[in-house]
């Protein structure tokens, strides 16, 4: 998905970013003995633009960006509103899970309370 944004300084930035969800195997104990497969949200960046002038190095990493434009080497902090719909897949799905794990919880909770007198 492309989106774009103007600095306070007037730079305009361009940043074409993908995001999917993947399967992830993770070792759990420090043997190697299990693994756990898991899903997380992945985000790529195809391209991006500052000024026009393409960059050849991005690398995305949730707050902001660490980018390379030919000499010029430097970080670029991401508009929270851009963040957050970049973001926003995951962001659902974790709201999700807060709110099933809130379920969950006052759901044990009234079957306490009525089991204790």
């Amino acid at each position: 998905m492309l989106y774009s944004w103007i600095s306070k300084a007037g730079t305009k930035f361009e940043l074409d970013i993908v995001e999917e969800k993947v399967n992830v195997t993770k070792v759990v104990d420090a043997n190697l003995n299990i693994t756990k497969t898991t899903s997380e949200w992945q985000y790529t960046v195809n391209n991006m633009t500052i000024n026009g002038k393409t960059c050849e190095t991005v690398k995305y990493n949730y707050l902001d960006l660490t980018v390379a434009c030919g000499s010029l080497k430097g970080k670029v902090l991401i508009p929270d509103d851009i963040k957050n719909q970049i973001m926003a897949g995951g962001l659902a799905e974790m709201n999700q899970k807060i709110k099933a794990d809130h379920e969950y919880q006052a759901s044990r909770d009234s079957i306490k309370k009525a089991m204790s007198y």
